[in-house]
């Protein structure tokens, strides 16, 4: 074999190598898991207890799209529990003490739940 076509030959099983190789099916890495996991912890606003409101948490994503949130409400020590899937979840906090801030009424924060038993502990700042 020629030194051209070597060069040739050693281009394409590169070329070859990088397409079947290549960045996968461009979809990023999710959940797929049904596994429960427990969630328990408390919500707190500048370092005191939220007394009222819920914690939703979804974990919802392009391979589960039919499952529901898994909701707590927020008891008057700032605790709450709620059943969600294992896997990446999106959580949202509602209450009368957060809709009064506009940053906080908004508010989402992620979290990635084990199954089993897991603590999440909410810890809320006001914004200025």
């Amino acid at each position: 074999m020629r030194v051209f076509d070597r060069g040739l030959a050693l281009l394409g099983l590169t070329a070859a190598l990088f397409v079947l190789g290549g960045c996968g099916d461009g979809k990023p890495s999710v959940d797929t898991t049904r596994a429960v996991a427990t969630v328990k912890g408390v919500v707190t606003l500048d370092g005191a207890p939220v007394k009222k409101g819920m914690v939703s948490f979804n974990p919802a994503n392009y391979l589960r799209k039919d499952v529901p949130s898994g909701s707590g409400e927020i008891k008057e020590d700032g605790s709450y529990e709620l059943k969600t899937l294992a896997g990446e979840n999106e959580i949202k906090v509602t209450g009368p003490q957060l809709a009064k801030d506009p940053v906080l009424s908004h508010i989402e924060l992620d979290f990635t739940a084990k199954p089993g038993e897991n603590t999440f502990n909410i810890e809320l700042k006001k914004s200025k």
